[in-house]
């Protein structure tokens, strides 16, 4: 699995193959589907598949679970789209290359319903807050306490937080943009534009961690995460004149 990039994972990782024993009506209805998930119009695809299947006897083949999990997964049912890549992954073939890209999404599927689940459970029941009492240090009046955002390698020119804030948005972004796996978009099928929310922590070393990704399809949150992982250490956050952690979201638009 090593040897193959993400993207040439997906391009094996292909709809069609189960439609030729089906009637005609079921075979375009699941064709419609399939173009509705690459229109994102993902109600109408899912709408479209259980019709699908309706007409099939309510049959599901092995094949036709690699579109329902994807279908299920960008409406965020990541549940049920576990369970769909699972039945497509069951009955391949030990050799298939498929399996790597089917066990990929399961295991992305899993990690986003476990977030989901963890963050319904903290809305239901927050955790109070410890309340700290601290000593505040006596300062000088004359000394001005230093406050700071991160800096980005290449904004260090720049003085107020504003600016450096700015300048490492756009330097994450065009480093996103650089390093994202070319085709990887297209190779999934969406046209048009691609929004990839994330969520980081720079910490007090100034490193990148606890990477989230949030998107369409597996393959896209995972690809986001590999390249933020990969972004360069920052000087960190400055905050009492100490280097603090610091959270941020950043929402990565990629154009097909």
């Amino acid at each position: 699995m090593k040897s193959l990039g993400i993207t040439s994972l997906f391009l094996i990782f292909s709809f069609h193959s189960g439609y030729s024993q089906k009637s005609t009506e079921t075979k375009a209805l699941l064709l419609n589907a399939e173009q509705a998930y690459i229109n994102q119009k993902f109600d109408r695809a899912k709408e479209v598949f259980e019709r699908a299947t309706y007409e099939y006897d309510g049959k599901i083949d092995s094949e036709d679970f690699l579109l329902l999990g994807n279908i299920q997964f960008a409406l965020k049912d990541f549940e049920n789209a576990r369970v769909s890549y699972f039945n497509f992954l069951k009955n391949l073939e030990v050799g298939d290359k498929r399996r790597d890209a089917a066990q990929i999404s399961i295991t992305r599927a899993t990690q986003r319903m476990k977030i989901a689940n963890q963050e319904i459970q903290d809305k239901a029941d927050p955790k109070p807050k410890e309340k700290r009492t601290v000593a505040k240090p006596q300062i000088p009046q004359d000394y001005t306490i230093k406050e700071r955002v991160p800096i980005y390698p290449g904004c260090e020119k720049f003085e107020s937080n504003e600016q450096l804030k700015s300048c490492m948005t756009s330097a994450i972004n065009q480093s996103i943009r650089s390093h994202f796996q070319k085709g990887l978009i297209s190779s999934i099928g969406f046209g048009g534009s691609i929004l990839i929310e994330t969520k980081f922590t720079i910490d007090g070393n100034g490193k990148f961690t606890n990477i989230g990704a949030s998107s369409l399809h597996p393959f896209l949150e995972i690809e986001a995460i590999r390249v933020i992982s990969q972004l360069p250490q920052v000087q960190p956050a400055i905050q009492r004149d100490l280097p603090v952690s610091i959270q941020y979201g950043l929402p990565i638009i990629l154009e097909n």
